[in-house]
């Protein structure tokens, strides 16, 4: 899987359906670009597609958890992706999905981030 990181941008609104977050504070400063309930209503948190928990919790940080950490969050991702891919499924019945042994519909995909401290150095001018 190729991707690459960018800060995320209200024409994102715009360019995609679904904006999955990862924590209250993603959460707080996606919407706070959002300028109407529809464009809200595309936002996610992604653990809402947990189906082991109840609401939608925020996916902890790993890095400081040592390997286990990251194992715990890797479980945590491929249950929300599973639930994720359930929920689609749900919504869109006649979709397709594509071949799993042909990944070049992949290839465009791009993983967006809020950068916050990004942000508070370009506020900081």
């Amino acid at each position: 899987l190729k991707h690459r990181c960018r800060q995320f941008t209200y024409q994102d609104f715009k360019n995609f359906d679904y904006i999955l977050v990862m924590d209250e504070s993603n959460l707080r400063n996606v919407l706070a670009l959002a300028k109407t309930e529809e464009e809200k209503n595309k936002v996610f948190k992604f653990r809402k597609f947990d189906h082991t928990v109840g609401g939608a919790p925020d996916v902890p940080d790993p890095y400081y958890g040592g390997v286990a950490g990251f194992e715990h969050v890797q479980d945590i991702v491929t249950r929300c992706s599973a639930g994720l891919l359930s929920f689609l499924q749900e919504e869109f019945p006649h979709a397709k999905i594509p071949d799993s042994e042909n990944q070049d519909w992949m290839k465009e995909d791009e993983l967006i981030m809020y950068d916050e401290e990004k942000e508070e150095q370009e506020n900081d001018f």
